[in-house]
């Protein structure tokens, strides 16, 4: 009798870039772009504004990819953090905007699968 597995069935797996020299587990969180959309901007840096600051005991370090996610189409824009994004911080410095993001859009750092 043969029996089939799957492996990795029902398995998850959380991936965050942490800072150089950190061992502290990251904390998710969610990013949201305000009422406007974001410009295309191929020129680095770009600067992309959040609708809230980001909050307490968050960090996202800079080199981390976050995809932006439009809430109409579900279409996904990569952006490239080229400085770390604090707690507090309303603009996320990014490498560049290689397309419009549009407003109301989600990303979440530590990606989840």
């Amino acid at each position: 009798m043969t029996t089939s597995f799957l492996l990795g069935k029902g398995t998850k797996v959380d991936i965050a870039m942490l800072p150089e020299g950190s061992k502290v587990e990251p904390s998710p969180v969610t990013l949201t772009i305000g009422a406007s959309a974001v410009a295309k901007d191929t020129t680095a840096p770009a600067t992309i504004t959040l609708s809230a600051a980001i909050p307490a005991g968050k960090l996202i370090p800079a080199g981390t990819f976050l995809g932006f996610t439009a809430p109409t189409t579900g279409k996904v824009v990569m952006v490239e953090l080229t400085a770390d994004a604090e707690a507090g911080d309303t603009d996320l410095t990014v490498n560049i905007i290689p397309e419009a993001i549009a407003a109301g859009s989600t990303a979440t750092y530590i990606v989840t699968g």
